[in-house]
């Protein structure tokens, strides 16, 4: 039809979208004991900035052993980490900046609750996946009531019937469809409207992706009401802007919304075979 994907699914709220700097796979360095330096964080975080983005996201749990096999001590040790690495990251990035923390369910509802408080004076713009919200609905929606800060999560989960129960019970705040799991363009504009309708919970798509995926998702979140800010992988490999054509536009925090038929950009085959692995 010639139109951007957009016009097929409703009409365009926006010209731009805001988005936050996911800086956590471009952290590899590591101490001597296998953790992520908290000095590297808070050197993407300050690139990222420079950068112009005006939220940045990181998963300092990551390094945790799993609960089940490691002991209280170690627990303790993981999470004080974790936190050390968060308010560490706030501070070089100013009070100003959104700050956003993935926890990749490395927790229980209990560790959560009690984390998720010591992080309150980090001021975050959202706690995620503390555990795993499709498996443990009830665990996720009561640390969702008791925590001080907006909780998010649902970045694996399939369809509008896969999200009906964390919709209709609010057990989360904000909800993390990805447009290539969720089951397409069209079903995250679905699950959107679902999430609306129920108690106008927002969204923000999960999107840790390459360039395709970011422009399939500027188009759904162009259309949809309860759009909350969009996910960008930050930061992994320096030839990424010259995949698209035209590159994706970033200005002050916000990605604009091309006016070009279908998702706006041409893919440049060349680069890709180039760098295929």
């Amino acid at each position: 039809m010639g139109v951007p994907v957009y016009n097929l699914l409703g009409g365009k709220l926006r010209d731009k979208l805001k988005v936050y700097a996911n800086i956590n796979r471009a952290t590899n360095e590591r101490d001597a004991s296998g953790r992520r330096l908290i000095a590297s964080f808070q050197q993407n975080a300050e690139n990222a900035l420079k950068s112009g983005f005006k939220a940045v996201k990181l998963a300092p749990f990551d390094d945790m052993k799993p609960l089940k096999t490691a002991d209280q001590k170690q627990i303790d040790s993981d999470i004080d980490y974790a936190v050390s690495c968060v308010e560490a990251v706030r501070q070089t990035i100013g009070k100003e900046t959104d700050l956003l923390i993935d926890v990749h369910s490395h927790l229980n509802k209990d560790l959560a609750i009690a984390t998720a408080k010591r992080l309150e004076p980090s001021n975050l713009y959202w706690f995620e996946e503390a555990i795993d919200p499709e498996k443990y609905v009830e665990d996720t929606k009561a640390i969702t009531d008791e925590i001080g800060q907006g909780s998010a999560g649902g970045e694996s989960i399939f369809g509008r019937q896969g999200f009906n129960k964390i919709i209709s019970t609010r057990a989360l705040d904000i909800i993390m469809p990805d447009v290539k799991h969720c089951g397409g363009i069209q079903e995250l504009r679905f699950i959107a409207a679902q999430a609306e309708i129920a108690d106008n919970i927002t969204v923000a798509p999960h999107n840790p992706s390459g360039p395709v995926s970011t422009a399939a998702s500027v188009q759904v979140c162009a259309s949809i009401p309860n759009f909350s800010i969009l996910e960008y992988a930050y930061g992994e490999v320096p030839w990424r802007a010259d995949l698209l054509s035209p590159a994706e536009r970033f200005e002050n925090g916000y990605i604009g919304v091309p006016d070009t038929p279908g998702l706006g950009h041409k893919l440049n085959e060349t680069l890709l075979k180039k760098h295929r692995v």
